[in-house]
């Protein structure tokens, strides 16, 4: 997924919105994956976080394809 984000981003012109906004998607990825490497290391792992973990990214996927782009002006 980093790779597709980065080609997208690389190949629009600096000034495109799209360029600011799949790394900022990504970003917000990599800060539940490292919430939960987190908890875990912490030992905070109970039985339901592997799967709340899941429907958290689930839910951030979904919103990122069904909300519209911040950066682009209509």
């Amino acid at each position: 997924m980093t790779a597709v984000a980065l080609f997208f981003s690389l190949s629009r012109p600096l000034d495109s919105a799209m360029f600011l906004f799949v790394p900022l998607a990504l970003l917000g990825l990599a800060a539940i994956s490292f919430a939960q490497f987190v908890l875990a290391r912490a030992g905070v792992n109970p039985p339901w976080m592997k799967y709340f973990f899941v429907a958290l990214e689930c839910a951030y996927l979904g919103a990122l394809f069904i909300v519209r782009n911040p950066f682009v002006a209509d």
